[in-house]
């Protein structure tokens, strides 16, 4: 691990972090070269499992901007995790002691960056110890047993003032109440993190980490994206969040990750574009098959025909 000689002046280099493991590889190194196309002066840290196997791969993908760490996998054994979750989502609790720092912004790995994040970067945090957006749908929070009004925040991007993190202990805290309270975590260390800082989290503007439901709406077939970004009410986002879309409704969209076939996001593209240039970028979609090419086609041109096929299929 890099060696800091003294801490960072916070208007001049943001220092950006990710975490993951192999299978997220590919798409850590698209937010990354995402950040360097906007704010190509700051500098990335990868915080991944020991025996990581794609470190050189993800070196010359990213450049020399980037630092590799490894953590120790023992620290988050036993923390309960999501279908699809991996433990490398609560390698952000230890943040605070692998980068000695004062501050640094966390990014989740199914973001793209689409403007300089240097203001972001220097925003007043008004002696709060993270700034984050809330959830869209907040539907983490039912379990937490949150004090009445206090909100929820969405944990895929996190502006940490980590003198505080460290003073205030809050990834040892965070982990332990995950560790002892395993029924109420909905989304690992994200209702943790809710939980042990539900009264020290400053809000910020909802362009820095725009999520999925943000893009789209609920119509008579379930959610639907919209087909361009211009059709989307709000600001323009910053920070795009690929975040899985309500699922309300038999025929909604529900595939989010843009790396999927079936994913309707408006945005994907830009996505796509960033991911062509990596080692990983002629890889197909894991989801194209007939099945979903078919479904596809019909929703983009006969959607009153998607509940017939969907009968049929249940006898193909």
């Amino acid at each position: 691990m890099e060696v800091f000689g003294k801490m960072l002046n916070t208007s001049i280099q943001p220092y950006i972090a990710v975490a993951h493991d192999d299978g997220w590889t590919a798409h850590a190194a698209v937010t990354l070269l995402s950040v360097l196309e906007h704010t190509p002066q700051a500098k990335l840290f990868s915080l991944v499992p020991r025996g990581f196997k794609q470190a050189a791969a993800l070196q010359r993908a990213v450049g020399p901007q980037l630092t590799i760490v490894p953590m120790d996998r023992r620290a988050f054994a036993g923390l309960k995790l999501w279908d699809g979750g991996h433990e490398s989502t609560y390698y952000r609790l230890a943040i605070g002691s692998v980068l000695p720092a004062p501050r640094v912004l966390f990014l989740d790995c199914d973001m793209i960056v689409l403007q300089d994040v240097t203001p972001l970067w220097q925003t007043d945090l008004a002696g709060a110890t993270v700034g984050a957006v809330p959830d869209v749908s907040a539907a983490g929070r039912h379990r937490l047993e949150l004090p009445h009004g206090a909100p929820y925040f969405n944990a895929g991007l996190l502006l940490i003032d980590l003198d505080r993190w460290r003073q205030e202990d809050v990834g040892s805290q965070a982990a332990s109440w995950a560790r002892n309270n395993p029924d109420r975590l909905t989304w690992g260390d994200q209702c943790a993190l809710n939980w042990t800082l539900r009264d020290r989290w400053h809000a910020l503007a909802p362009e820095w980490n725009m999520q999925s439901a943000q893009f789209g709406r609920q119509t008579r077939w379930g959610f639907r994206f919209s087909r361009t970004q211009a059709a989307v009410p709000g600001p323009a986002p910053a920070i795009v969040h690929f975040s899985s879309p309500p699922a309300f409704g038999r025929f909604a969209d529900s595939e989010g990750k843009p790396w999927m076939f079936l994913c309707e996001h408006p945005l994907r593209d830009a996505y796509r574009r960033i991911a062509a240039r990596t080692t990983w970028g002629a890889q197909p979609p894991p989801d194209r098959y007939p099945h979903n090419q078919i479904r596809r086609a019909l929703r983009h041109h006969a959607s009153w025909a998607l509940p017939a096929y969907t009968a049929l299929r249940r006898f193909i």
